[in-house]
């Protein structure tokens, strides 16, 4: 692609920066029809990344995932609307929350 007139120039980059880095998954809205419950797993391998906050506006509330590095210990914070249950990835382990702020801190191999 040469010309600087496609929409595609971010259209395929923006979904994986929410997808991959910042955890909050769109394959969510095809399992209940629209962030009823929400599935976020962001990659924290990418070691050269320090930190990354995302946000969505869903039908339910802003879904908020904010996560900071600090050499192999992790803090990961997030949001889930009223209403809303998710089902959180962290390194080793899935965990299910109900709505409100949760807040995790891990370490990862570095």
């Amino acid at each position: 692609m040469n010309s600087g007139n496609h929409v595609m120039l971010l259209g395929d980059l923006l979904p994986w920066c929410f997808e991959r880095l910042g955890g909050i998954s769109s394959s969510t809205v095809l399992a209940d029809g629209g962030f009823k419950h929400i599935v976020m797993k962001p990659d924290f391998s990418i070691t050269n990344l320090n930190g990354v906050y995302a946000s969505h506006r869903s039908p339910y509330g802003i879904i908020k995932s904010h996560w900071l590095r600090k050499g192999s210990k992790i803090t990961w914070t997030v949001d889930i609307p009223d209403g809303c249950t998710a089902k959180l990835f962290l390194p080793g382990k899935v965990i299910n929350v109900k709505a409100g702020h949760h807040k995790f801190a891990f370490k990862t191999k570095k």
